[in-house]
């Protein structure tokens, strides 16, 4: 079953306006530095399949195995879920363009997901690392979504306060679905905090 990215409230932001990197610019990417063409929502990209595929495992498929599109000049993804502007920062950060931020760090690591991009991924990884400015609450949901197990000690070990951990874990069922090692950490995190009634409580108290 495909994921579904994680929606932010951050994917209504305007995403900054000058493009890193151009790919549908006929001045900008002459012909002899692309060989395919890559049309998301109308829009084309000119790009080298050699290049794709080895940054993602779908591209290395679409353009290099058995598939139609293989012998095809122009490639059109159908996919609703994926927009220009998406594939226009996902085709920077193949190109190591510093590309990845809060507006689109969960749009750009859906593609890496779905996609097979182990290097675009490890770009949205490092990001979410070091410089999101996202609240703890999207970046557990964003880290649990893709298997980030590193991302989610590092937001549990930043948790300042027991209201923090209190808005993570408002209530029994929210205690209930929290896997072992989550709530462990966030259990090893609030002995620091004086913990008020909360449904934490009771587990330090054990």
């Amino acid at each position: 079953m495909q994921r579904q990215r994680v929606k932010s409230e951050d994917d209504d932001q305007p995403p900054p306006a000058k493009k890193l990197r151009y790919f549908n610019d006929p001045t900008q990417s002459r012909a002899n530095r692309w060989d395919r063409i890559v049309i998301v929502e109308g829009q084309k990209f000119h790009v080298i399949a050699a290049h794709l595929a080895q940054h993602s495992d779908m591209f290395d498929g679409l353009f290099f195995g058995a598939f139609a599109e293989k012998d095809q000049k122009e490639v059109t993804l159908n996919d609703p879920v994926i927009t220009a502007e998406d594939f226009q920062y996902f085709l920077e950060a193949t190109n190591g363009e510093l590309t990845i931020n809060d507006s689109n760090v969960n749009s750009v690591m859906h593609l890496a997901d779905i996609w097979g991009a182990t290097t675009v991924r490890k770009q949205c990884e490092k990001f979410l690392m070091m410089e999101t400015k996202k609240a703890t609450k999207e970046k557990l949901e964003i880290a649990k979504q893709y298997g980030m197990d590193e991302l989610v000690k590092k937001a549990v070990s930043e948790i300042k306060s027991m209201k923090e951990i209190i808005e993570l874990v408002p209530d029994r069922k929210s205690l209930e679905l929290l896997e072992k090692p989550m709530l462990e950490m966030l259990l090893t995190q609030a002995l620091r905090f004086p913990f008020p009634g909360c449904v934490l409580s009771n587990e330090l108290m054990k």
